[in-house]
């Protein structure tokens, strides 16, 4: 059976200067014939149509991205538009959704649900009104690509593609370089000022949304960041953002308590601990979350210069006069002591 309504859309498509292929294999979805780098001849796709050898074609996207969803689920919709911006046009997939935008973009996925980010003249999908072996229709959900134009995808981060140099502890155009475990918390805190800076954000959860995002493409180990962790920087960045308070750390007050230096001062090795206890208090006094006192990782982060004999020698100073505590969640055996301020 010919698929007539699959030609008249292609017909209209490359009125549109679309590019399509025509498709074909068990699932559908197969190219069957080289494209890749050249130019394909929309009369391809529509002669095979017209003979009833395929019933399945693909759309291009030069110029364009495909957002799919993997999973029938329309909170995925809202999730995705809440980071690339409102689809104007969203076909229904066997699995889940395709939402079209105008412009590429080289993201991956930042989510935690299956999703596909397809984009580029080398990146396909089965276009609109495909059928596929198993019957299935691939029917749009809203909108119309051929009398309407795409919305352009939302430009995610201004530094989406680069990653951390530690020769300046800034951002530069190097994908090879990945921020160290010892550094992510506070390099995390400033992608937040900055986000909250270059973005109208209308949350914390969107907010968390995209630290989340960029934690995944710029830190090392990303996946083991508890999502409390940035849960906490984004709710204390929105909220120095509202009470205007927005200022650069390199300026922003640090207050030490006077009795615990004094409790220190005259210890052997009290200076260590001092130092030890000023870095962590500037890390994380104010998220008010538990943390971990890692040798190598305040090492490699450049937080300390003790040695681990040292190192070890102030963190129990400060666990014996009670300056900090071990956190209430600890597991023995799952995972390292992480600690706290009373």
């Amino acid at each position: 059976m010919i698929n007539q309504e699959a030609i008249d859309f292609i017909t209209s498509l490359s009125s549109r200067n679309f590019e399509v292929l025509p498709l074909s294999g068990q699932n559908g979805k197969t190219p069957i014939m080289k494209f890749k780098d050249r130019f394909v001849h929309p009369r391809e796709t529509v002669r095979r149509f017209e003979n009833g050898l395929i019933s399945t074609y693909g759309i291009r996207l030069k110029g364009l991205t495909v957002i799919d969803i993997d999973e029938k689920k329309f909170e995925h919709i809202e999730a995705v538009e809440t980071v690339f911006g409102h689809a104007n046009y969203i076909v229904e997939t066997s699995r889940g959704f395709h939402l079209y935008y105008q412009g590429e973009s080289k993201v991956k996925n930042p989510f935690s649900f299956p999703v596909d980010v397809k984009s580029g003249w080398n990146s396909y999908v089965v276009g609109p009104y495909s059928i596929r072996p198993d019957g299935f229709v691939y029917e749009p959900f809203t909108g119309d690509l051929i009398k309407n134009s795409l919305n352009p995808i939302k430009e995610v981060f201004p530094f989406a593609s680069t990653s951390y140099d530690p020769r300046d502890d800034g951002i530069r155009s190097n994908d090879e370089v990945k921020v160290p475990v010892g550094k992510r918390h506070n390099y995390l805190l400033s992608i937040a000022r900055r986000l909250i800076n270059y973005y109208p954000l209308e949350d914390i959860d969107e907010l968390t949304l995209y630290l989340t995002w960029h934690a995944s493409q710029t830190c090392e180990d990303a996946e083991k960041i508890p999502k409390k962790e940035i849960e906490n920087i984004a709710a204390w960045t929105f909220s120095i953002y509202e009470d205007g308070k927005n200022y650069s750390s390199q300026y922003s007050e640090l207050k030490v308590p006077r009795p615990a230096i004094d409790m220190l001062r005259c210890l052997s090795g009290g200076s260590d601990a001092v130092a030890l206890y000023v870095t962590l208090l500037d890390k994380h006094k104010h998220m008010d979350n538990s943390f971990a006192i890692d040798f190598n990782g305040m090492k490699n982060g450049q937080l300390t210069d003790l040695g681990r004999d040292r190192f070890k020698r102030a963190r129990s100073l400060l666990l014996e006069l009670g300056l900090i505590q071990r956190a209430e969640n600890y597991k023995g055996g799952s995972r390292p002591y992480t600690y706290r301020f009373p």
